[in-house]
């Protein structure tokens, strides 16, 4: 074989093997050539230790970009004089991100500004998080809602990129909440604080050992055993329910039977008629005394009487006689008419006392005894 064919081989293999190269890189990695992002920068007031240059970007876990640059304010913006020592300590950050993955909603360039002002407004911020207490640092963006969410900086000059505000990260807000306490505990006074203690510790002993145990030990024991007692009347009371609500349905039976017999009834209506007959017999007696012609018979009657002697005298008593005996009828009628109202009114008054309250009806104390002739 010729020294030319050798080197023609080698030379080919060569080739082929930077091909092979060049293809295995396209295939692994090529596809982070042609990833288009948008780039986007924030403006962080804290130490950035652990974040560098190609630290990821992540929304929620998921990657959605990395790190491009990182620097002072002041290296890359021209401030105001008065603004220079405010900002003297502020680093930015510069990112490259997939607007397809944190701005979904972005279908032209153009169109990220307005829909990334609507996320900010709704809490969007970036902050630098750990993977570990000791790993690396990345960066976070994620929504912040409520109180927790800080305003945006004010800044004094203009970005060049997108700008997303940032927030404390969580070390930060660990050691401003730590210092803050410190700063509480600094200002409170520890020996008047015991002192305190001590003083309400001796007062609680003082109570304590003047504090009659024995006594209160009996009483308490009293209390429960009344209580005891109390709770086996109750017992036996509710165990006795049963037979008293039977019983009380019983006599609420019987009086509904007795209030609906047809004798009850009848005597009720009769009663009824009476005294209303009662009541008319009167109301004539009454109209035949006051009539003015009776007043001219009995006058006739005393004329002839003061002329007919001693036998008008007697008429005359026997008329007076027959006068009050129609006036007693009157009122001995008026009395039996009360009396049967009364009666039928009391009638009435039981059988309403026994539809609501049968209870009483059963369990209040029966009337005191009394003689026949003797006033209750």
């Amino acid at each position: 074989m010729s020294e030319q064919t050798r080197y023609f081989r080698l030379g080919l293999f060569v080739l082929v093997a930077l091909a092979m190269l060049v293809a295995a890189v396209a295939v692994l990695g090529g596809h982070e050539w042609f990833k288009k992002g948008i780039e986007f920068e924030t403006y962080i007031n804290e130490s950035v230790q652990g974040l560098d240059i190609g630290s990821p970007v992540k929304y929620r876990g998921v990657q959605v970009g990395k790190v491009t640059e990182i620097d002072f304010v002041l290296g890359q913006y021209v401030l105001p004089p008065d603004a220079r020592d405010r900002f003297a300590g502020t680093v930015l950050v510069r990112m490259s991100l997939e607007p397809r993955k944190l701005l979904p909603e972005v279908d032209d360039v153009d169109d990220a500004p307005e829909v990334l002002q609507r996320r900010i407004e709704a809490g969007l911020r970036v902050r630098i998080a750990s993977m570990s207490i000791a790993g690396p640092s990345y960066l976070e963006a994620d929504y912040v809602t409520g109180r927790g969410a800080p305003p945006p900086m004010e800044i004094a000059w203009t970005p060049r990129s997108l700008y997303i505000p940032s927030s404390p990260s969580t070390s930060t807000q660990v050691v401003s909440a730590v210092e803050r306490l410190a700063s509480q505990l600094e200002n409170v006074q520890i020996d008047v604080l015991m002192t305190d203690l001590n003083k309400l510790v001796a007062n609680v002993d003082t109570v304590v050992r003047q504090a009659d145990i024995p006594t209160v030990s009996k009483e308490v024991t009293a209390l429960a055993s009344e209580l005891r007692q109390t709770n086996t009347q109750l017992q036996t009371a509710l165990t006795d329910v049963p037979s008293l609500i039977g019983k009380t349905q019983s006599f609420l039976d019987q009086a509904q039977s007795v209030m609906g017999d047809p004798n009850v009834a009848k005597i009720l209506a009769e009663s009824v008629e009476l005294a209303a007959r009662l009541r008319q017999s009167a109301d004539r007696i009454n109209t035949l005394l006051s009539d003015a012609r009776v007043e001219q018979i009995l006058d006739g009657l005393a004329a002839a009487a003061q002329q007919a002697g001693p036998a008008a005298s007697d008429l005359r008593q026997t008329v007076g006689t027959l006068q009050r005996t129609l006036q007693s009828a009157g009122r001995d009628l008026n009395t039996i008419t009360a009396t049967l109202r009364t009666v039928a009114a009391n009638l009435d008054s039981v059988a309403q006392e026994a539809r609501d309250n049968p209870s009483r009806m059963i369990f209040s104390k029966p009337p005191p005894k009394t003689s026949p002739g003797e006033k209750r």
